[in-house]
């Protein structure tokens, strides 16, 4: 017979697996910064990101201080990862209100709309087809000027 220690420590565990997240978020070092800057590397302190084949990612921005800017995420070889930017973000289903990407036909730059009525914008990585060591680049730009200088 099993004993109720057992039967408790079987059912702690079970709901403890049931409320582990899906997503594991990134933390970059340094900080993400909103401000308009050039170019800034996505890391861990001095190391770049490493992502684990199948596993979930999320990396939280922040808004931009107007409306009318761009988040521009720029890959040095995207790998095939599977991602999007959103307005919310949950734990176990990922982001509902994803924004479109501007530039979703090149795939090593993401071109995301974003403004400061979002207190929070999610970058959700729902797909990675293998081990990848991540090397992107981060940006925020006002639309008229990216487009100014792109075109």
């Amino acid at each position: 017979m099993i004993s109720k220690l057992k039967i408790v420590f079987i059912l702690s565990s079970i709901f403890l697996l049931m409320q582990c997240a899906a997503y594991k978020e990134l933390k970059p070092e340094p900080e993400i910064s909103a401000k308009e800057n050039g170019y800034i590397e996505l890391k861990s302190g001095e190391d770049n990101f490493e992502l684990k084949k199948e596993k979930k990612y999320v990396i939280k921005f922040f808004p931009p201080a107007k409306d009318n800017f761009y988040l521009v995420l720029k890959f040095e070889n995207n790998y095939g990862i599977g991602s999007y930017l959103s307005r919310d973000f949950d734990k176990k289903e990922g982001g509902k209100d994803r924004i479109p990407d501007e530039n979703a036909a090149e795939k090593d730059l993401n071109l995301y709309p974003v403004d400061n009525r979002t207190p929070i914008y999610y970058w959700i990585i729902d797909n990675v087809p293998a081990d990848v060591v991540l090397k992107m680049q981060y940006r925020y730009a006002p639309q008229w000027r990216y487009q100014f200088e792109t075109v």
